[in-house]
């Protein structure tokens, strides 16, 4: 009889160590509820592909998934919606006071023209659209370049020319490019005015103008030949490059080629 009581005792044993090791220990790799997903639900880092501890079995990854995707995904959308970052950017267009000087927030601007956010094909291919800096805002990208331009500028010829070969690379790298006809002839332009230019130059970038008959963007950013760097994050003014009206000088001293230089630096491609 004291064998046989032995023996017992030793199986109790044995299956209570079975029990206690298929119980969701970190150890074992097993399902149970310290495999279920408790501890990576709802991550600070989105969480949506999360499916639980790396430790639950497969008797706790349908908990740990669901609750690792609800949870998760209502985190990293929560932790993004005011921050202006890679999280996202705040509903609203930023209050002024505005400037524009650097370092002072861009007021909002409403043009209409030739919207290329890839910078694929000459804009003159694309729709014919409202278009306005808080779409540049929202667009996702971090950084966008304004360039100024007149029609009879010498300066804003050359710095086409510059738009021309090296806007779309600026785009391509994660960029906003936007080429404003402010004038034409120094007298507010129309479509005709807009799509001749960008033809003359096959401006591969979203090219636009004031809408109807007036030059609101000379009136409120100023002159021809110059670029604004601009922080869609904050719609603050990073740089001001004033270009060469008058043609002179070498290529490099146009406004577009040494903003889509600095553009690039920002950027890091």
């Amino acid at each position: 009889m004291k064998t046989t009581y032995f023996v017992g005792l030793g199986a109790i044993g044995a299956l209570a160590i079975a029990c206690s090791s298929s119980s969701g220990s970190p150890e074992n790799g097993n399902g149970g509820s310290s495999g279920s997903g408790s501890s990576s639900s709802g991550s600070s880092s989105g969480g949506g592909s999360s499916s639980g501890s790396s430790n639950g079995g497969s008797g706790g990854s349908s908990s740990g998934s669901s609750s690792g995707s609800s949870s998760g995904s209502s985190s990293g959308s929560s932790s993004g919606s005011g921050s202006g970052t890679d999280g996202g950017v705040p509903s609203a267009y930023p209050a002024g006071p505005y400037g524009i000087t650097k370092g002072s927030i861009i007021q909002d601007m409403q043009w209409i023209g030739y919207v290329d956010p890839t910078a694929n094909a000459v804009a003159t291919t694309k729709p014919y659209v409202m278009y306005s800096l808080n779409d540049a805002r929202t667009s996702g990208a971090h950084y966008a370049m304004i360039h100024l331009a007149e029609t009879e500028c010498p300066g804003c010829q050359m710095a086409a020319t510059q738009l021309e070969a090296g806007g779309a690379a600026v785009v391509q790298a994660g960029g906003v490019m936007i080429e404003v006809l402010e004038t034409t002839g120094f007298a507010a332009t129309t479509q005709t005015d807009l799509e001749q230019w960008i033809g003359k130059y096959q401006l591969p970038i979203t090219s636009v103008r004031d809408p109807g008959t007036v030059t609101v963007t000379f009136d409120t950013l100023g002159r021809r030949e110059q670029a604004y760097i601009v922080d869609l994050t904050t719609m603050t003014i990073l740089d001001v490059i004033v270009g060469n009206t008058d043609g002179g000088g070498t290529a490099t001293s146009y406004s577009a080629d040494e903003a889509m230089t600095e553009m690039h630096m920002l950027l890091g491609k």
